[in-house]
């Protein structure tokens, strides 16, 4: 008998089915920064490198933690746990926002994630809210 492939994820990152053991930490969301306009004129001034740029941020939240990643070559991470998230804030424009994530720590504590495109702000703050429920 074959093992079956595991089954795709859906849009937001989440798994479809059971096949996931517990305690396994999974993906809910996933963004890079909104490419505002005139994203063209940097497209096309940087021969299409600006791209490469703008996805050396990614915005990710997890059944566990919220995680900020950036860089191409030389990479970093912050994480925040869910368990220390105290607010969740939306900040939005016409077609771009941010989300501010209060942790314990006082005004030291506040991490603005973004740009972001007005639906993926959206997406996000629904993510990290139905897990700390």
């Amino acid at each position: 008998m074959q093992n079956a492939p595991p089954p795709p994820p859906s849009p937001l990152g989440e798994p479809v089915g059971t096949g996931h053991p517990p305690g396994d930490e999974i993906v809910l969301f996933k963004a890079v920064p909104a490419a505002r306009p005139p994203v063209w004129i940097r497209w096309l001034i940087t021969l299409g490198l600006y791209e490469i740029w703008r996805r050396r941020t990614q915005f990710v939240v997890t059944n566990r933690r919220v995680i900020w990643r950036r860089g191409v070559i030389e990479r970093s991470e912050r994480s925040i746990p869910l368990s220390r998230l105290q607010d969740v804030t939306k900040q939005k424009r016409v077609l771009s926002g941010w989300i501010e994530l209060s942790s314990a720590g006082g005004p030291e504590g506040v991490e603005t994630m973004g740009p972001m495109w007005n639906r993926s702000v959206d997406r996000m703050a629904d993510a990290i809210d139905g897990q700390l429920r």
